[in-house]
């Protein structure tokens, strides 16, 4: 759909199951997405659907690397755990699949870097945190550190100057935004009347697209003003924004 809601369209997608994580590629040739635990691609018009990690595991969240050569997913496909996952990066045509993160707590979301890092939320010391660590698997970097909240969900700006994330507190309101730099840094707490779910930047940087709780996707500034409801009365339950180029 466009920015401000209108000219919904349907993606025809054919392959069977539930789809869910769309990703555009950076070039926007190519829409990734997971169904019935594989990560797939397919052209903006539907066709050469293709299944890039037929794999007996659960693969899911693809992210696109910023050249568009590559994508991060997550897998529990070495862990003893099906409910453990890592965080994986394979080419854009399923190739050369190799593991970045191995430790025995759950790693999920990645999102990459301008400069091709990626950063993750992982359950590793038992609290979910946010972690940034090389695409190569090095210099891991843990830059949120609080028992009290659950951070997860994190996305880099394309200018890569800031993350962004979705905190859930013990005491405090559920589901808030949380911008901070690449070193861990709070820059602000952006001013948000709901409980969020996910967040994901425009490609120039100017806006958020952000999926409220209970369903519904809202654009905002970065700053959380302008606000706007984009599904609104669409009588579904909307999720997963994620932006063209």
């Amino acid at each position: 759909m466009n920015t401000n809601g209108s000219e919904v369209v349907r993606f025809p997608i054919s392959t069977p199951g539930v789809a869910g994580g769309p990703a555009v590629s950076p070039d926007g040739d190519l829409l990734a997405y997971y169904q019935a635990g594989d990560i797939w691609v397919v052209r903006p018009d539907g066709s050469e659907p293709r299944n890039l990690t037929s794999h007996p595991a659960n693969d899911a969240e693809a992210a696109w690397s910023p050249d568009g050569s590559e994508i991060a997913f997550s897998s529990n496909r070495d862990s003893p755990d099906p409910l453990s996952a890592d965080i994986y990066v394979m080419s854009r045509a399923g190739e050369n699949v190799r593991r970045i993160t191995t430790d025995p707590a759950s790693d999920a979301s990645p999102t990459w870097s301008p400069d091709g890092r990626i950063a993750f939320t992982s359950l590793r010391g038992g609290n979910w945190e946010i972690y940034i660590v090389g695409a190569d698997g090095n210099g891991l970097q843990r830059l949120t550190d609080d028992p009290q909240a659950a951070d997860t969900g994190p996305a880099w700006s394309p200018d890569g100057s800031m993350i962004v994330f979705r905190t859930w507190t013990v005491t405090g309101p559920g589901g808030q935004i949380i911008l901070i730099d690449p070193a861990g840094t709070v820059l602000d707490t952006l001013p948000i009347p709901f409980s969020v779910s996910r967040v994901d930047w425009s490609r120039d940087g100017s806006m958020l697209a952000v999926e409220a709780g209970a369903g519904g996707i809202w654009t905002a500034r970065p700053d959380g003003t302008g606000l706007v409801e984009i599904t609104v009365g669409s009588g579904a339950t909307d999720r997963y924004p994620s932006w063209s180029p």
